[in-house]
């Protein structure tokens, strides 16, 4: 058994993106918690307070930047990362979510390479994927 990187929350509520997210997440040595909905997303960000959290922006009800603001407000996760995950890439649109508050962007469809670099730039270097040659 190999160590484990780090423990990566993501709230995403499409089934295919969550899975695949997830598979790439295992695949590259990290322990990925995944979320169905908002609702259980924000309970097991305060319960587990994980290395990152990986949000999906177009979450139904709350919306990813209202989820963003609700994770902001807890003071014990005020040093985890959060990053939007997004399809949403028309010009602009990655320095409105920067500026939204989000710690990062990483825009679908995803490409497992360029994912687990961008996802890197977030995690302390003890915790980094595992990308083979």
């Amino acid at each position: 058994m190999h160590p484990v990187g780090a423990q990566i929350l993501l709230i995403e509520d499409n089934p295919d993106d969550r899975s695949l997210c997830g598979f790439l997440l295992e695949a590259y040595g990290h322990d990925p918690v995944l979320a169905t909905s908002v609702e259980e997303g924000i309970e097991l960000a305060r319960s587990k307070r994980p290395d990152a959290i990986l949000l999906d922006v177009m979450l139904p009800g709350l919306g990813g930047e209202a989820v963003l603001a609700e994770l902001r407000r807890d003071r014990n996760l005020d040093e985890v990362p959060i990053v939007a995950v997004t399809v949403m890439t028309s010009p602009g649109q990655r320095e409105h979510l920067l500026a939204a508050g989000f710690d990062g962007y990483i825009p679908k469809p995803l490409l497992p390479k360029e994912f687990a670099r961008q996802l890197d730039q977030h995690l302390p270097s003890g915790r980094r994927s595992r990308i083979p040659d």
